[in-house]
């Protein structure tokens, strides 16, 4: 497994600290994060000047994502330039959040016994058109479209079962695993990989904590409680079981870090870090 983080933390990280991008970069190297995770809008702003630096300071790119709003119209020919860029800078996996519907109640569709209606349903295959377009344009450039648990009442892929529909819907759409976006609706994630592991081609490691004294920006989940950011392996997601359910699947690829809006990004990437690696050496250690 390798490990990566969000270009964003980087970022964050050299403003909290006063220092340059590229000395994150050769301090989080050392502690065995050797990949980035980037929006497309941030490769779009500076691609050659990432470029650089990334090859100054031997980085790779995990995974690059974007947002689309496909719910009205499936063209999905808009996210065609996504997947170029992803060949070009070498990344074989991107994501996409493909839009949300409206009119949506209190409750996440696919949520316990909230079914969609008919708009909802709208919504979703025209989500779903635009997805096949992509993957079959992705397909040509060995390219991985997926799809993750997105934390938002809004998205109809943000409990188990509606990503589980679009995975039937979509057949060559695949799955991000966010280990901490299940929380927000209450949601075992334990539950959901199991139910969707068969799917899985990409890996957030994000772990949250209900602690006001962990402190970052928060957000709130479906009772309105506040959840900050935590290192991984120090919040309340089942991280241990997580990365040896990983290893029972097989799965080598990424993982990436997250915890947007943490008060010490530095810090959290390298606790990260330390902690995932701990644990994954003990994991093979009992094979």
């Amino acid at each position: 497994m390798q490990l990566a983080v969000f270009y964003n933390h980087v970022v964050c990280a050299a403003k909290q600290k006063n220092v340059s991008t590229e000395e994150i970069l050769n301090q989080i190297k050392k502690a065995g994060i050797t990949g980035l995770e980037f929006s497309i809008d941030e490769i779009r702003e500076q691609e050659s000047e990432l470029s650089l630096l990334m090859k100054k300071t031997g980085f790779f790119v995990s995974c690059i994502y974007s947002r689309h709003d496909f719910s009205f119209s499936a063209n999905g020919a808009k996210a065609f330039s996504l997947i170029d860029t992803a060949a070009r800078l070498g990344s074989s996996k991107v994501l996409i959040i493909p839009g949300f519907c409206s009119f949506t109640s209190k409750k996440p569709v696919f949520w316990k016994d909230n079914h969609p209606n008919l708009l909802q349903y709208f919504q979703m295959n025209q989500m779903a058109k635009a997805l096949t377009m992509i993957c079959n344009y992705a397909a040509n450039k060995n390219i991985t479209v997926t799809l993750e648990d997105f934390d938002d009442k809004r998205a109809p892929y943000c409990t188990m079962n509606g990503l589980l529909w679009f995975m039937k819907k979509v057949p060559a759409l695949k799955y991000t695993f966010d280990s901490g976006n299940f929380q927000y609706c209450g949601e075992d994630e334990i539950n959901a990989f199991q139910l969707l592991k068969n799917y899985i081609s990409h890996v957030h490691l994000k772990d949250r904590t209900y602690d006001v004294g962990n402190q970052g920006d928060f957000s709130l989940d479906l009772l309105n409680q506040p959840m900050y950011p935590s290192p991984v392996g120090y919040g309340c997601i089942h991280m241990k079981e997580i990365l040896s359910l990983l290893h029972s699947i097989k799965y080598e690829d990424y993982l990436t870090i997250e915890h947007f809006g943490a008060i010490d990004q530095l810090n959290y990437m390298e606790l990260s870090s330390k902690w995932i690696l701990s644990q994954v050496t003990g994991v093979k250690a009992n094979d």
